[in-house]
């Protein structure tokens, strides 16, 4: 009998949950950061990591200053990730937890970390996560930047002008607005005087503003000749390139295509990494002319980069009609020329009030090529170090600043979205696979299009019109019809397999939807007896993430035209084709025209304001919303990994308090047995004593444990 007895207690003891956990670190394992670098083959996932870090609650720093660790050179720029417990955001991590997930975020992007284990004293700004609103109203075209801000992680969203005046910047809570390129007379007249005051007042207020071409024209000194209600005036600065009189005003185009820059010895975080001397697209811009201080709340305006040398892919404007008289006189008595001898800036940058102001007169957020399909780093980093010197705070030292910034950082931490999900599963098998399908087809009838306008090409390579086309990027109008008809079966094809990868894409978020609503009813199941408040509120947020996501591809998908222009930006890809198809045939109808007009001509249907255009900008939405929505895949494998080990935690101690249960009972039978069968009182007070002090032990062995859990 009492062999029986003892192998009840081991039974007990071994039944009891452990307090240790079996997954410990050393802390002198963790570092107490980590830095990265950036450069040109890592800095979109850099990027991405980093802003999907700062928006789960991961605060990151951007390093202010050239430094040296263990023998290594980081340049200014870099991102530094502190080691630290994450208390604030909805998904809480101990200082093991946070190295953990920091590492499995990096692994996903593929990213090197370089760990700092010892203190060091460099200056870093505090970065947050950013929200921006894109104009995509009348006047703009917001779908390269869309591509640029999206696919690096940042929150984007269209607005337009309506929402402008309603005051949508501020109640929004947006801290950038970006107003693209087009047409600043359109931009400045739709956003009406109120319109223009609202943005005035949230640049004022700490908001942001980021501009090219025609955003910047709007954006700088009031002019003679403009209407002065339309003026934005954000930036002390004046447009250097136009005539101007009372009752006149006439803008002096530089030119189109490829010119080289260089950037002004200056600090300034905006062209931060970007080399001495660079290509990027001018397309009829503004020079600035910096001025003294006239705007009340403007700062002195900062030229940050000049023209430095042409190449045979730039135009002037004074020889749009006759390309051949470029290439035999030069570009001496031109306008960019002039600029470029006077040394006038492109991009400049200052304060307005209690926000920042970055205008760029060429194209940062092109690609330099005629085309303009996607972007580069170099030129595309300037308008994300514009974001990021925008909404960040300080500089501040790094090796004293983890007390004073608490608080500050906290803050910044988490960016929530809420999304309606009814009907999600449906959405997402219904309208995005086949409006995808969709899209591939009607490339294919461009292409069926094409072939007749190469073979009317063949037959007749000097039609009428093509000899009063404008020239653009050095090129002859033969030369331009020539690279789109090679240009266009290329974007055909790169949209059948941006189709596909967002196809995959659509195929994962339902995956990990369907995964994360399992989780949340196997915890829910667990609700009465556990506390998993704070995993279900987990789970809502990561749910909000992925509808969101979903919703963001269905945008750049569905069929819907734009405000008033054909590029507004929330045109979907299938509309988008639709009008590709509709250039296509206003090409073929008028190839054999005697005269054609600029809505005619079959160079400029084909081309970069036609069907080639809407195929780019249908590519710019689907790759940038792709890219947003694979990484909020990442975070979401993260928590779905996280949450199973709770499931399987809470299933294990339920597991164990069943047993112990059922082992306390049978000791309690066990003693009243030999309390019955032992006549010696004494004997059985022992032992029902050593059973009762066993119990207690092991139950509050098993409370602690339980709290553990939820630490």
């Amino acid at each position: 009998m009492m062999n029986k007895f003892f192998t009840l207690l081991l039974v007990l003891a071994f039944a009891a949950p452990s307090v240790f956990h079996s997954n410990v670190y050393a802390v002198n394992s963790i570092p107490l950061a980590y830095v990265i670098p950036v450069n040109e083959s890592n800095w979109i996932k850099v990027h991405q990591m980093v802003n999907l870090l700062l928006k789960v609650g991961v605060p990151v720093y951007w390093v202010a200053q050239d430094f040296t660790y263990d023998g290594k050179s980081y340049v200014k720029g870099s991102f530094m990730i502190p080691v630290k417990s994450i208390p604030i955001s909805l998904i809480k991590l101990s200082y093991v937890e946070t190295n953990d997930f920091v590492n499995f975020i990096a692994s996903k992007f593929g990213i090197s970390l370089t760990p700092i284990t010892k203190s060091i004293e460099i200056y870093v700004y505090v970065l947050k996560p950013i929200k921006i609103a894109l104009y995509g109203g009348h006047g703009g075209l917001p779908t390269p930047y869309l591509e640029l801000f999206s696919t690096l992680g940042f929150t984007v969203d269209f607005v337009d002008d309506n929402e402008i005046r309603a005051g949508a910047l501020k109640s929004r809570g947006y801290d950038i607005l970006v107003v693209p390129g087009d047409g600043s007379n359109a931009e400045l007249i739709t956003f009406g005087s109120e319109g223009g005051a609202m943005i005035q007042d949230f640049v004022k207020s700490g908001g942001g503003y980021i501009s090219s071409c025609a955003g910047s024209w709007a954006a700088a000194l009031g002019c003679v000749g403009w209407d002065p209600s339309y003026n934005l005036q954000l930036i002390n600065a004046k447009i250097w390139n136009v005539i101007e009189g009372v009752g006149v005003f006439k803008k002096l185009y530089p030119g189109i295509g490829v010119m080289t820059f260089k950037i002004a010895k200056t600090d300034n975080p905006v062209v931060w990494g970007i080399p001495e001397t660079f290509n990027m697209v001018w397309w009829q811009g503004p020079i600035f002319d910096v001025v003294s201080n006239v705007l009340p709340y403007a700062s002195k305006a900062e030229g940050l980069v000049f023209e430095y040398a042409f190449t045979s892919s730039f135009t002037a404007a004074e020889y749009y009609s006759n390309i051949t008289a470029q290439l035999e006189k030069g570009f001496n008595e031109t306008t960019v020329y002039k600029a470029l001898d006077q040394g006038k800036p492109v991009v400049v940058s200052g304060s307005y009030g209690s926000g920042r102001v970055v205008l760029f007169g060429p194209h940062p957020e092109f690609k330099t090529e005629l085309v303009l399909n996607g972007f580069s780093y170099i030129p595309g980093r300037m308008p994300i170090n514009a974001a990021l010197w925008i909404t960040s705070s300080g500089p501040y030292l790094y090796a004293t600043m983890d007390s004073a910034l608490s608080s500050q950082v906290s803050q910044n931490m988490i960016g929530r979205v809420n999304v309606e999900m009814n009907g999600l599963s449906t959405l997402i098998n219904e309208n995005l696979k086949y409006g995808l399908s969709d899209a591939v087809e009607k490339s294919k009838t461009v292409l069926s299009k094409l072939d007749v306008i190469r073979a009317l090409y063949q037959s007749n390579p000097n039609p009428p019109w093509i000899s009063k086309s404008l020239s653009w990027f050095g090129m002859t109008p033969n030369q331009m019809f020539e690279y789109y008809l090679s240009k266009i079966p290329e974007l055909c094809n790169e949209l059948e397999n941006v189709a596909k990868m967002t196809n995959t894409t659509i195929s994962k978020l339902q995956e990990y939807y369907t995964k994360i609503i399992g989780i949340e009813e196997s915890l829910k199941a667990y609700q009465t007896k556990y506390d998993v408040n704070e995993e279900l509120t987990l789970i809502n947020d990561v749910k909000n993430r992925l509808a969101k996501a979903m919703y963001y591809i269905d945008e750049a998908i569905s069929m819907k035209p734009g405000p008033t222009v054909t590029y507004g930006g929330k045109e979907g890809v299938l509309y988008l084709m639709n009008v590709a198809i509709t250039k296509m045939n206003t090409a073929i109808a008028n190839y054999g025209a005697t005269t054609t007009t600029s809505a005619t001509e079959p160079l400029r249907n084909i081309g970069t304001y036609g069907a080639a255009g809407c195929i780019v900008h249908a590519l710019n939405s689907l790759r940038g919303r792709t890219a947003y929505a694979d990484a909020e895949i990442i975070y979401a494998e993260y928590v779905i990994s996280k949450l199973n080990r709770k499931v399987n935690e809470l299933q294990s101690m339920k597991t164990q308090e069943s047993n112990l249960l059922t082992n306390i009972n049978s000791i309690l039978d066990y003693v009243k047995s030999i309390s019955a069968s032992i006549p010696n009182i004494f004997n059985t007070i022992i032992a029902m004593g050593i059973v009762t002090i066993l119990i207690i032990s092991t139950t509050i062995m098993f409370i602690y444990k339980k709290m553990a859990s939820k630490r």
